[in-house]
């Protein structure tokens, strides 16, 4: 359920460099823009394709994600891209012949397997995290009335803390907003 080939919209051939296909979007752009055409809805459509096929090949890993779609491309409402377009199955999921269900290939979370994170989200995982930690440390004293499953509980919740508090502080450092 392919929506439209943005390569034919930009009018570009699929193995085009980033320098043709921006070349490519600043004509058509110049050509279709609201403000050359006033009041022309065709021109308005056809800037907007024009733009949204930009937005996906202009940019290296929506590009990427696109070329391996084999099904077609969907933009998702908030403005992400949603590689289980045209599969039919639920977000992750790709639906076997014999009737089960069974992991794709990028995971449940969109374009590089990675959700798409802010400031907050992070700050608050690392919160999170960081009492996982704590809690485990605490529990560790008691650990021993519980035996062997005990340790080894407090053991992996001091770990996960430990290791996804730092995740969570390299996620910090990097995000942009």
């Amino acid at each position: 359920m392919k929506t439209n080939d943005y390569y034919e919209t930009l009018g570009v051939p699929r193995n085009a460099d980033a320098e043709q296909i921006k070349k490519a979007y600043r004509e058509k752009a110049f050509r279709y823009h609201p403000d050359r055409n006033p009041g022309d809805l065709h021109a308005e459509e056809e800037f907007k394709k024009i733009s949204e096929a930009y937005t996906v090949l202009g940019d290296s890993e929506k590009r990427r994600m696109y070329d391996m779609n084999p099904n077609g491309y969907a933009p998702r409402q908030d403005g992400g891209f949603d590689p289980f377009a045209g599969y039919g199955t639920s977000r992750g999921f790709e639906e076997s012949p014999f009737g089960n269900y069974t992991w794709s290939w990028s995971g449940p979370f969109g374009t590089s397997g990675q959700p798409e994170f802010t400031r907050k989200d992070a700050l608050e995982m690392l919160l999170k995290n960081a009492m996982t930690a704590l809690i485990g440390v605490f529990l560790f004293r008691v650990s021993l009335f519980f035996g062997i499953l005990g340790l080894i509980i407090c053991t992996t919740m001091i770990a996960r803390g430990v290791i996804n508090s730092l995740r969570a502080i390299k996620m910090l450092f990097t995000l942009k907003e």
